[in-house]
């Protein structure tokens, strides 16, 4: 039964040491900022896989099958037989992508039991943190504190809705001050072993 991982939050709130902390566990392969199935997806089937396909190999030098990803039907399909190609894996995969935990219902319908871990983190220093790392311009930066908000927000609705062997939402805050009782609580959860 496919239990994929799908890890969000706003930028500069953890979700690169989450994904990376997952990718290190023997069973499970978790891309990062290559993907980005459920933020690049769109309604044409065949257009979004070559692009998908096209962008990875570009940017990270990964590939996939594409006449294998083609053959399938569903949406859920596409995105597990392209995941697991890409890794020539049978392990349990995970995605992290910054900015799309409006996509986590999606997500949690495709895979009824996927998981997601939803990072959230102090939107005082988030902005901090953003001021340094973006290029934006201006003051333009500010604008992270109303996607920390959003997605805090989302975490809350989130939490209500979701199970927890589902949905989680982890503080970074927490993460980084008690990592192995984090991990070990998440492993527990989701029933990875630790």
């Amino acid at each position: 039964m496919r239990r994929p991982i799908f890890i969000t939050g706003v930028p500069r709130s953890g979700t690169t040491l989450m994904a990376q902390i997952i990718n290190n566990h023997p069973d499970i392969n978790c891309a990062y900022d290559s993907v980005n199935f459920m933020r690049f997806w769109h309604d044409d089937k065949h257009e979004s896989i070559q692009d998908t396909h096209d962008r990875i190999q570009k940017r990270w030098g990964m590939s996939f099958d594409i006449e294998k990803v083609l053959e399938q039907k569903t949406k859920a399909d596409i995105y597990d037989t392209m995941m697991k190609s890409i890794f020539d894996s049978e392990k349990t995969w995970g995605e992290k992508t910054t900015m799309c935990w409006n996509a986590v219902p999606e997500f949690l319908e495709m895979f009824p039991n996927g998981r997601v871990i939803h990072m959230i983190r102090d939107p005082r220093d988030v902005l901090a943190s953003w001021k340094k790392f973006t290029n934006a311009p201006g003051n333009d930066y500010l604008d992270i504190v109303f996607n920390c908000l959003g997605s805090m927000q989302r975490a809350k609705l989130y939490s209500k809705r979701y199970p927890i062997e589902n949905y989680m939402h982890v503080r970074f805050e927490d993460l980084v001050r008690h990592p192995e009782e984090m991990v070990r609580g998440m492993c527990y959860l989701f029933d990875i072993e630790y």
